[in-house]
């Protein structure tokens, strides 16, 4: 399985390598990470990265939540940018669902 770099530009229009890896659209990019570190150490044993998968899952769950509600109230965009994320972290501190890293 090939490394992805995240400094490789590829057309947005064909690429889900692009979408995935894009701040702007997954803010769970350090999470997703983890996962890829945890499973390629432990020869891709799903058992052995439990904990970083479910946080993985949180996340997601978490921001897809977050992105519903700003489009019922018609917010743009619909994944709030880094600041407004950090602020979001910060305001819910314990509270939040998944561990950010």
């Amino acid at each position: 399985m090939s490394q992805i770099n995240p400094d490789v530009k590829r057309n947005p229009k064909t690429s889900a390598v692009t979408k995935v890896r894009n701040p702007k659209t997954n803010p769970c990019i350090s999470e997703q990470d983890e996962v890829l570190v945890c499973m390629s150490v432990n020869s891709y044993k799903k058992e052995k990265c439990l904990v970083e998968i479910v946080n993985y899952q949180d996340c997601m769950t978490f921001w897809g939540k977050v992105k519903d509600k700003r489009m019922r109230e018609g917010l743009k965009p619909l994944i709030p940018c880094e600041e407004e994320r950090n602020q979001i972290k910060e305001y819910l501190g314990d509270k939040l669902p998944y561990i950010p890293l």
